[in-house]
């Protein structure tokens, strides 16, 4: 997970097809998030939600399918992230 200004979190998802996949990622700066992402049978669009250590939380759009997905949000305080769930690519690639 990439936030503005340069926040990048690592961390992992697990999840099956049907149900919420769920996502925990920190940095080395001791900020952590957590969140949950509905894994669709047939869509390739799906919905998540993020909650950080920091208090901040928001809502993020993904597209994919199965176990690699991308996604982007904004979190309460209106601050961009980019998601990437299940790719070999980092966040630093976009």
């Amino acid at each position: 997970m990439r936030i503005e200004r340069n926040h990048i979190l690592r961390g992992s998802a697990s999840g099956k097809v049907g149900k919420d996949a769920v996502i925990s990622v920190n940095n080395i700066d001791g900020l952590s998030c957590g969140g949950m992402m509905f894994v669709p049978v047939t869509e390739t669009t799906t919905e998540g939600t993020i909650q950080c250590s920091d208090k901040r939380k928001g809502k993020f759009i993904a597209n994919g399918k199965g176990d690699s997905w991308t996604g982007e949000g904004k979190l309460n305080d209106g601050s961009k992230f980019f998601i990437l769930l299940g790719t070999k690519r980092t966040p630093l690639e976009y």
